[in-house]
């Protein structure tokens, strides 16, 4: 297995994997250095009695599947705490996690339907983005009464008011919170399309969290220096 962090602090170890399908043009992951681990090291980096919580993410863990699963399985069944983060392209991989973890972050780039934007967010052509947003739809089908946190990154012009109400919609009733992220208020991206500061600025942003409330009953909205919460 490949990782490009593998880290604890107090009470918690972060794993995040190499490689992802959707290829995001602006996503930071894609140029970060990697290193090869073995399943029995991730193990024996995991087990100590101080880690209670373990994240799990990406760029897009799901690419590792078969060993993931049964790590997974492993220190739920330690009494680890397990939050998963993935994009959703992987239905299967969802299946096999359900009962074992306790918060799914899933990635949604555009609204469901959005082949358009989702195709210029990303590094897939039309049939494969088509193909990805049927599986996120059937991964979300899947996580019905999870824990589940959507994160949208907020990418202007491509994301704008029309889309993130579009998304509300879209997502509620299966989705517990949403988390908005203003574009480069992140480590994690890179400049996209002539965007080079953090954008859009904190009043739409603001406005954005207004409207995704409406349909998602806890809303964390994270811009430059900036992080709050709302709630229905």
């Amino acid at each position: 297995m490949r990782l490009i962090t593998m880290s604890k602090k107090i009470g918690e170890g972060r794993l995040e994997f190499f490689g992802c399908p959707l290829g995001c043009k602006y996503c930071s992951h894609r140029i970060m250095e990697k290193k090869d681990i073995s399943y029995d090291q991730l193990l024996k980096f995991l087990s100590d009695y101080e880690t209670k919580r373990v994240f799990i993410g990406g760029a897009e863990p799901a690419l590792y599947k078969k060993e993931l699963t049964d790590l997974i399985r492993l220190l739920s069944k330690r009494g680890k705490e397990i939050t998963l983060k993935t994009t959703g392209y992987d239905p299967s991989f969802i299946k096999e996690t359900l009962g074992f973890v306790n918060l799914y972050l899933l990635e949604i780039k555009a609204p469901l339907d959005d082949v358009e934007t989702t195709s210029r967010l990303t590094n897939m052509p039309d049939d494969k983005v088509k193909e990805y947003l049927q599986n996120l739809q059937a991964s979300l089908d899947l996580l019905k009464g999870q824990k589940v946190r959507a994160i949208i990154r907020v990418i202007p012009p491509m994301i704008d008011g029309d889309k993130i109400e579009r998304m509300g919609q879209q997502l509620q009733g299966k989705v517990s919170e949403a988390h908005l992220i203003q574009f480069l208020s992140s480590t994690n991206d890179l400049p996209f399309e002539g965007i080079d500061k953090p954008a859009p600025p904190l009043e739409e942003m603001e406005h954005y969290a207004a409207l995704m409330v409406k349909y998602i009953p806890l809303v964390k909205l994270q811009a430059d220096g900036v992080e709050t919460t709302i709630r229905a």
